[in-house]
């Protein structure tokens, strides 16, 4: 006989089998629109029915494939436990030849302001021979109803400068947008019959290509301009419907309604992030579903670019570019990308300071002892097995201790390691290596104190080292000879980020606790300084190899100039930006990264 127990579990299984295929029992997908507004982190509305042909829930990213171009994505789902909140512009045609049916119409817009949900907000424009925006975005229905109520029939019809206006005006808005367009008529201007709109339909429609709202157009009664509609709709990914009366408008506001409440979204952060104006097919796949649908969308098209992995969450600002310019990273996620804005890959995150690209290396501080040395080229990255290279090495060194990357010269001449060695005297020992010819130039200590902590690092094509200690500064040239040292105690200056120039005649520094970054020379002599704040938000500077470039970024944004302190590129805020450290990198031919809270740019300083 069975026990209880295992009844019970027999029973428990079968409901929850029954409950996971109940849960995902979905008979078709179909893909509506792809928004690219915040390229290239893409989201895919789409819609579920079940066999009944309902409206059914949103899918699981485990049961999905995403490929853009032949290429695979990442696809992440939401959760959504009720409709997406939308954003409609509702544009009503106030034209005289509206005057007969102009109470309908408005009786039937109120009735769309009655199905918005609690999260919905919307604004009215009205439009005759010119455009006037009745209101803001509000989900405040009450407003909107006495709004309504203000619009009166009169003058011409200039349609295209409406729909222009209503794209504008929700450029900036974040998730579910729309355009319900209601019009009986045609634009003036394109029909020739009187002053219509400034606008012309071949540029409202690259404008509705790049704005990424889908565009709903309603015509009413029989001399609707159909082909247009239909164009406007079709080119923004919207729909056309026709009525012949404005009860059958208040059914096609409700069904609108009923359609953007029912559309879920996914989103994924496409690998090729070029803004390059192309089409790009996406291909999806639900693997349990036998589902197959295909979609394409249109790139954006800039000169510069900038780039995100997810939509709000976290930091890049372990940024690296390499000396010409030609490769860029995020060194704590180990991806690597074209100065075109095409991502190669993304590998791994990892937890480290900031660091170096080179054009063969990946080089950066972990914690006090710890650093990470990678290889890498356009497949992928390995790490260096530090401890073999070393075994081989030329030099008067402790060969049997362990020690860890700090620092690389951007030509790949030299790097900076360190050891810790809780037993010894001084805890922290540091050597410069001559990669290229493998060989340790010198071994020593620095500095005995009560914490000793290591800094950051930097080291110059000719190994010139920059080492800092409990926020001590120590130069040293390549035979370890101590060019000059900056204690706090006695200079009151406390040095926290580094980078410095080829040659090691010139680094950049912030100096912490001041607000300030200064600029030196290798005697240790401040060239010029700028104001900078820095707390949890920024800090990170650099200088290109050959010091004509010098990047700041801090709490209100970046700053690039040039060798005597001249401002050359500015991206400030009068607000500080939300995020914990951002990133910036300059390399010899004026091209830069830089990042603000989870998303970081491209771009160059052109002469």
């Amino acid at each position: 006989m069975f026990s209880k127990n295992r009844c019970f579990l027999i029973l428990l299984f079968f409901i929850l089998v029954q409950f996971s295929f109940g849960a995902d029992e979905i008979n078709e997908v179909n893909l509506h629109f792809v928004d690219a507004s915040r390229f290239p982190v893409n989201f895919i509305y789409y819609t579920t029915q079940d066999a009944e042909g309902n409206y059914s829930e949103a899918l699981w990213e485990d049961n999905l494939e995403i490929m853009e171009n032949g290429r695979m994505q990442k696809i992440h789902t939401q959760d959504e436990e009720e409709a997406l909140p939308s954003s409609v512009v509702m544009i009503l045609d106030s034209s005289g030849s509206m005057k007969n049916t102009m109470e309908g119409v408005l009786s039937a817009a109120a009735t769309l302001v009655g199905e918005l949900g609690s999260n919905d907000k919307a604004k009215i424009i009205d439009f005759d021979s010119t455009v006037k925006v009745k209101s803001s975005f509000t989900g405040d229905k009450d407003k909107l109803y006495s709004v309504l109520k203000t619009i009166q029939a009169d003058g011409g019809t200039a349609l295209y400068d409406a729909v222009k206006d209503g794209t504008g005006h929700a450029e900036d808005l974040q998730g579910l947008k729309a355009i319900v367009l209601l019009t009986d008529g045609k634009d003036e201007n394109a029909a020739g019959t009187g002053p219509g709109s400034e606008t012309t339909l071949a540029e409202l429609k690259n404008i509705l290509k790049d704005s990424q709202m889908p565009v709903y157009s309603i015509g009413l009664g029989e001399g609707v301009d159909k082909e247009t509609l239909d164009t406007l709709s079709e080119i923004s990914g919207g729909k056309a419907y026709y009525a012949d009366s404005t009860e059958a408008v208040s059914e096609i506001y409700g069904e609108i309604i009923k359609y953007l409440h029912s559309l879920h979204r996914m989103w994924y952060s496409t690998s090729n992030g070029k803004f390059d104006g192309t089409q790009r097919d996406i291909q999806f796949v639900h693997k349990h579903e036998d589902i197959e649908e295909s979609i394409s969308y249109t790139a954006p098209e800039a000169k510069f670019w900038s780039h995100a992995f997810n939509l709000e969450e976290g930091t890049v600002d372990k940024l690296g570019i390499t000396p010409d310019g030609g490769r860029i990273t995020v060194l704590d996620i180990r991806a690597l990308f074209t100065p075109e804005g095409k991502r190669l890959y993304t590998q791994h995150w990892e937890d480290i300071y900031p660091g170096v690209l080179t054009e063969h290396y990946m080089v950066a501080a972990k914690n006090q002892e710890y650093g990470v040395f990678y290889e890498y080229d356009d497949e992928g990255v390995e790490e260096v097995n530090i401890q073999e290279m070393l075994s081989s090495a030329d030099g008067d060194f402790h060969s049997d201790w362990e020690w860890k990357a700090k620092a690389i010269s951007k030509n790949e001449k030299y790097m900076v390691f360190c050891s810790y060695q809780s037993e010894a005297e001084y805890h922290y020992n540091f050597m410069l290596y001559d990669l290229g010819n493998n060989r340790v130039m010198w071994e020593k200590t620095l500095y005995k104190g009560e914490f000793e902590e290591p800094g950051e690092i930097a080291v110059s094509d000719n190994g010139i080292s920059l080492i800092t200690q409990d926020l001590n500064l120590f130069a040293l040239n390549q035979e370890g000879e101590i060019l000059f040292e900056k204690m706090s105690s006695e200079t009151n200056k406390r040095f926290y980020r580094l980078s410095i120039t080829g040659d090691g005649t010139r680094f950049i520094a912030r100096i912490e606790g001041k607000d300030r970054v200064e600029v030196f020379d290798m005697d240790g002599n401040v060239l010029w300084s700028v104001d900078s704040e820095n707390n949890e938000k920024g800090g990170m500077v650099y200088v290109s190899a050959n010091g004509e470039y010098y990047g700041i970024n801090d709490k209100f944004g970046p700053r690039i100039y040039d060798k005597e302190g001249n401002i050359l590129f500015s991206e400030r805020t009068e607000n500080p930006v939300n995020c914990y450290a951002n990133g910036i990198a300059v390399a010899d031919d004026g091209s830069y990264v830089y990042s603000l809270s989870h998303r970081f740019y491209y771009g160059k300083i052109e002469n």
